[in-house]
This record gives C-alpha cells, structure tokens and sequence, in this order.
C-alpha cells in the first residue's frame, strides 16, 4: 500500500508550523489522522524517538527533523527485521 506522505504532512502542516516555530528539533508525524504530532526536543536520540513511537502503539511514522532539515518513514517492523 502507497502512503501518500504529502497528504499526510498537509493534514497537519498547522502543528508542524508551530513546533518548528516554537524551536523543537523535530517532530513524529503518525501516518493515522487520529493522533497529535508528538514534538521533540532532541533529534540525536534514536532509541528514545523509538521508544516514543512504540509507546504511542504507532510502527509506522513520519520523523520531521527541523535540524538538518529532512524527513523519513520509518517503519519500526523492518528495524526490528534488521
């Protein structure tokens, strides 16, 4: 199944503008619209990112990083697979 990722960020292009606006380093994005941004304050900590994710029960995210400027999908199943 193809995620249009594009749909997903312009679903919440408002709370993306305010958390880099507001300085955080980067936001998870879920791929549901029945969930909020979760915002971060520090990008270099994968496990914690990782950790916020499976907490929230979302294996599949978008990870907005306002730092070096760049987006990806992660998708915690094929980490776990690796």
């Amino acid at each position: 199944m193809k995620i249009d990722l594009s749909k997903i960020k312009l679903h919440y292009s408002n709370e993306i503008s305010q958390a880099k606006a507001n300085n955080y380093e980067a936001v998870i994005v879920p791929l549901e619209y029945d969930f909020d941004i979760y915002c971060l304050n520090n990008i270099d900590d994968e496990d914690y990112i990782f950790q916020i994710a499976e907490d929230c029960g979302w294996d599949r995210f978008i990870l907005i990083d306002f730092i070096n400027n760049n987006e990806k999908l992660i998708n915690l199943f094929e980490l776990e697979a690796a």
